[in-house]
């Protein structure tokens, strides 16, 4: 089982990669200000922490599709934070081939 685990805050975020129960690699990074232009949301406030969150996974699932692109696999993705229709599309099918991360800057929630 590939698990990817993410966690955000109002400075930044970060993830771990486990595959069948063991750690294999992650990240940390401080929320710049090129993301705060990009998104349009203040780090340091709770206005964007939802973005963040679901940023921290699309950031890690981008960094570490190759680790099982080839392979079919059961993916399980951790987060919190969530808002629920947010949450709803993570349920969704999602081809990870196509997965490509853009940057819209309305997107704070």
């Amino acid at each position: 089982m590939v698990e990817i685990g993410t966690d955000a805050s109002p400075y930044g975020m970060g993830g771990w990669l486990t595959i069948d129960g063991t750690l294999t690699n992650y990240f940390a990074t401080d929320i710049s200000d090129e993301d705060e232009l990009i998104y349009g949301c203040p780090r340091g406030t709770s206005k964007g922490q939802q973005l963040w969150e679901v940023l921290a996974i699309l950031v890690a699932v981008d960094i570490w599709v190759l680790q099982w692109q080839q392979q079919r696999i059961v993916l399980k993705i951790r987060g919190d934070k969530f808002h629920p229709p947010l949450a709803g599309a993570f349920g969704m099918h999602v081809d990870l081939s196509r997965l490509s991360v853009t940057s819209n800057p309305t997107v704070c929630l």
